[in-house]
């Protein structure tokens, strides 16, 4: 208001006072052209003024949204649909989360795998990752027990209790083998070789899941070589199959490790 001829300080607008997070950087810009109202002559234009009309316009540019950049090429596609907001998703699927993660370290491995590359390939802001994981390590190991989890339900279902015996074990280990059989190698061998050694908890997932999937395999076996000699077989037919991911992961074609796929239908009796 004007007050004996002067344009007295009456604070900021109450519009301008809810400051969003990501507007600090204006609070200065706002409070100078605040202090600056003072001792305006009426008809004149102060600084404080131009800066007050500045500070308005990057207010009112905060409203527009930024462009979302491209998703990475190995989310998912269900992802894509969930993704919104100018910074991260506000609702995002875990699961999809962790299958992007996934994908990162199986590619990369743990080490060299950096706390950007998973924030990228998750499509998560940096705070999002930290309170969804708490690390890198938190996230490998939530990976790690998902891909696990995952695995064994697959196998599972490839086993479908129609089928005769020696059909349900040969899905099972023709399932087993195209999953670690890859050209990225064996997920949970890889994790076992880099960190099992020394990380007690990537240990407990790894073996964890090696004892569950021999008793699969042991099961499926007994009723064609006899309970006796199923357990030896099926830890027989994991190790081959873990030796063949690390083959495979090597260089050697897919072709070339046909044979210890055959050795180990024969195993279980299929």
């Amino acid at each position: 208001g004007i007050r004996d001829g002067r344009l007295r300080r009456t604070g900021a607008p109450r519009g301008l006072r809810a400051w969003r997070p990501g507007a600090r950087g204006m609070r200065g810009s706002l409070e100078g052209a605040s202090g600056a109202w003072a001792g305006v002559a009426p008809g004149g234009v102060s600084a404080g003024a131009l800066a007050l009309g500045n500070a308005r316009s990057n207010i009112q540019g905060m409203s527009e949204t930024p462009a979302i950049s491209p998703l990475p090429a190995c989310w998912p596609a269900a992802c894509a649909e969930r993704r919104c907001g100018p910074g991260r998703p506000r609702a995002y699927d875990p699961d999809c989360v962790l299958a992007a993660l996934t994908q990162v370290f199986r590619e990369q491995g743990y080490e060299a795998t950096s706390v950007e590359d998973l924030i990228s390939a998750a499509g998560l802001s940096r705070s999002s990752f930290y309170n969804a994981y708490g690390s890198k390590r938190g996230a490998m190991l939530a990976a790690l027990q998902r891909w696990c989890d995952r695995h064994r339900a697959d196998l599972r279902a490839l086993a479908r209790p129609e089928d005769p015996p020696a059909a349900r074990a040969g899905a099972v280990i023709e399932g087993h083998f195209d999953c670690e059989v890859a050209a990225t190698g064996c997920f949970i061998g890889d994790a076992a070789a880099e960190l099992g050694a020394r990380d007690d908890d990537v240990l407990a997932i790894v073996s964890g899941h090696r004892d569950r999937l021999v008793e699969d395999f042991a099961a499926l076996a007994a009723p064609l070589v006899g309970e006796a000699e199923a357990p030896e077989r099926a830890r027989a037919a994991y190790a081959l199959a873990l030796g063949a991911g690390v083959m495979r992961k090597s260089g050697v074609s897919a072709d070339a490790v046909e044979s210890l796929r055959r050795e180990a239908r024969k195993l279980l009796g299929a």
